[in-house]
């Protein structure tokens, strides 16, 4: 069994929600990592410009004491970095801050002493990296010589320690990032999901009216205006083949119209030719196969104009007299079968969306082959239903359950010799269709089949009851009713 397949919007929207979703992703990554780079450059900077700073400023006294100016205008504590300056024989000449730990200094000159199996360049910076019991340090190297005296200079940092304003870009970025990007991300979420609703609306637009192309409605067309330039083949060619069907069915409903006016001509010769028949038996079955021969044309006749109908949708139909009218017609055939109807209806319209000649025609096939299975002396139920339903039921041999979905194709027929073979159950088939309802076979009460019609109630507004409670009447319940008044006018 195949899954249900998702909406193109869904499909659309999901794809578009992890798109953003990988690119706020990317653009976060990427820009953390050139924040932590920048934050990398201009660390070394900061320590590259203190290390020239000292280079430049440190003051040797006669006294063979060193000291550094502060930069003008800031503190040492501002300056920040603590410094060593080493001489050429690796002796300390200058320490900031004084109280600096001996085994920073130590650790540091054996640092310098491991440079010298690389040399140096004088005038250069070096970059490096060292670590002290559990603290890291990063810090630059400069060697100078000033003169005729070649100094050493480190200045460094905890690498753990906060920058006065590098390290707190570098931890904040992120999370300053983030309450920049989500309100981006969710705009872009919002601008997406409007311009892939805005571009797929024609295509729902379109799909809704292919729902509504059916054998009635091979006339209709779908839309390609707005329609997107990747769907409008598709549209194109749903079209063309609309209009091919069209011809063909067109082309179907005037063969069948001629074929069966042509078979008239013939039939009514030859009932005229059994009339002449001496065998009085063989002229009644020569008529009885003339008549079912007949019934069958007149089927495909009704048929074929029932799919002809063009149908406005405005159509209502009261199903009470749609049965009411179908007893006046099928009274006499039921007596002569010896079989009586039973009308069974409420006594408010039971109203419906269609024409009330042609369901008309659907109940009347139902009564039609409730009364040809009928046996003598029992009735045909014809039970109209608040709900929409109409149930049609006799006391026959009824339907096994296993031939049910059978009985509604075009010809089939149950007896085996094919002598009683229609189109009666087909013909109620398609106006349950056109009309959106359906007909099911099943079990009546008294044993035999209960084929129920079934249909959507219409509400009416009380002030427009009266108006469709006229048009909703069978034509020829209409026009009895209005003799019926005349009648009694004239009483």
């Amino acid at each position: 069994m195949r899954g249900r397949r998702p909406s193109l919007v869904f499909g659309l929207g999901r794809d578009l929600l992890l798109a953003a979703a990988a690119f706020g992703v990317s653009l976060l990554i990427v820009l953390s990592l050139q924040s932590f780079s920048t934050g990398q450059a201009l660390r070394e900077r900061s320590l590259d410009e203190a290390a020239q700073y000292v280079a430049r400023n440190l003051q040797i006294g006669p006294d063979g004491h060193a000291r550094l100016p502060a930069p003008p205008g800031t503190s040492w504590t501002l300056f920040g970095y603590p410094t060593v300056v080493f001489d050429r024989t690796g002796a300390v000449i200058f320490k900031r801050p004084e109280v600096l730990a001996a085994t920073v200094v130590d650790a540091l000159a054996e640092q310098r002493l491991r440079w010298g199996e690389k040399p140096h360049p004088l005038g250069t910076v070096r970059f490096f990296r060292a670590t002290l019991g559990e603290q890291q340090i990063v810090g630059a190297a400069l060697r100078t010589r000033p003169e005729e005296d070649e100094r050493l200079i480190l200045v460094f940092k905890d690498e753990q320690a906060l920058d006065v304003l590098v390290n707190d870009v570098v931890r904040d970025f992120p999370f300053q990032s983030l309450r920049l990007i989500l309100p981006l991300f969710a705009w872009l979420l919002l601008a997406g999901g409007l311009s892939v609703w805005r571009r797929t609306r024609p295509i729902a637009r379109v799909s809704v009216i292919a729902e509504t192309i059916g054998p009635q409605t091979l006339n209709l067309r779908l839309p390609e205006q707005d329609v997107p330039r990747e769907v409008l083949p598709i549209v194109h060619s749903v079209n063309g083949a609309l209009a091919r069907l069209e011809r063909a069915a067109t082309a179907q409903q005037e063969f069948l119209r001629r074929a069966a006016h042509q078979l008239r001509t013939p039939l009514t010769i030859l009932s005229a030719r059994v009339a002449a028949v001496e065998d009085t038996e063989l002229a009644g079955a020569l008529r009885g196969d003339i008549g079912e021969i007949s019934r069958i044309v007149s089927q495909l006749l009704q048929l074929n104009e029932i799919d002809a109908l063009p149908d406005s949708g405005d159509s209502l139909a009261d199903l009470g007299a749609v049965a009411e009218a179908v007893c006046d017609e099928s009274t006499a055939r039921a007596a002569r079968l010896g079989v009586r109807l039973d009308l069974v209806q409420p006594d408010e319209p039971v109203l419906v969306r269609g024409d009330p000649n042609v369901i008309q025609v659907a109940v009347q096939n139902l009564v039609d082959n409730a009364l040809q299975n009928a046996p003598i002396e029992t009735a045909v139920t014809i039970r109209v239903a608040t709900d929409g339903r109409v149930e049609v039921g006799d006391a026959g041999p009824g339907v096994p359950e296993a031939l049910r979905g059978k009985i509604f194709e075009p010809f089939w027929s149950s007896d085996p010799s094919g002598s009683r073979p229609g189109i009666g159950l087909t013909i109620v088939t398609r106006i349950a269709e056109r009309y959106r309802g359906d007909v099911a076979v099943g079990e009546s009460p008294d044993g035999g089949a209960l084929f129920t019609l079934r249909f959507s109630p219409v509400e009416v507004l009380p002030h427009e009851r009266e108006k469709a409670a006229v048009a909703s009447l069978p034509a020829g319940l209409a026009r009895r009713r209005r003799s019926d008044a005349l009648r009694r006018a004239a009483e």
